[in-house]
């Protein structure tokens, strides 16, 4: 119509400014808009997420504590570099598993919690875009690649542990 104006967001609350002199033609054609548009208006809450709830952070944080935990109950500390860690060398010859064990094996206390946190907050959101499922799947996926890139890139005798790669895959899925 030809009303010049600016659009403003402030939090929660979007605005529709324009000069004084053309407010009511302004609103006038808002309201006019409005009614004849009725049925094509979502009825949709505009402030909620179109993404669907999750908890899939929440599953993953999990799974990782439990599984650590349970081979933990089996293994000692250096059993388990050797046996599961993403080594270099066992990757090339053909030891697969490992780019998914070393995903559950972490240094210490701290490096828990730093990968913890970060599967949670990044898990949240990749299942809030690709559901549950999809969303396990698919940071499963990168931090397996992860692993898998990093052996045939690395000396043969790098060793890696943690979830780390498969934090990192879900920032990089959000960001796609």
């Amino acid at each position: 119509l030809g009303i010049p104006f600016k659009k403003s967001r402030s939090g929660k609350h979007r605005t529709i400014l324009t000069l004084e002199k053309d407010w009511n033609r302004a609103l006038a054609a808002i309201i006019e808009y409005e009614a004849e548009n009725e049925d094509a208006i979502p009825t949709r809450n505009l402030y909620e997420s179109p993404h669907e709830k999750t908890t899939l952070g929440y599953w993953l944080a999990g799974s990782v504590v439990i599984l650590e935990s349970f081979t933990r109950l089996f293994l000692k500390d250096n059993q388990l570099i050797e046996r599961l860690s993403a080594w270099s060398k066992a990757i090339c010859d053909g030891e697969l598993y490992r780019t998914i064990t070393a995903l559950l094996l972490h240094a210490d206390p701290p490096h828990l919690i730093g990968n913890l946190v970060g599967l949670f907050i990044f898990g949240q959101a990749v299942g809030s875009i690709w559901g549950n499922g999809g969303g396990a799947l698919v940071i499963l996926a990168t931090g397996i690649t992860g692993n898998l890139a990093a052996a045939l890139i690395y000396d043969p005798s790098h060793h890696a542990i943690g979830a780390s790669t498969a934090v990192f895959g879900a920032l990089g899925m959000l960001s796609i």
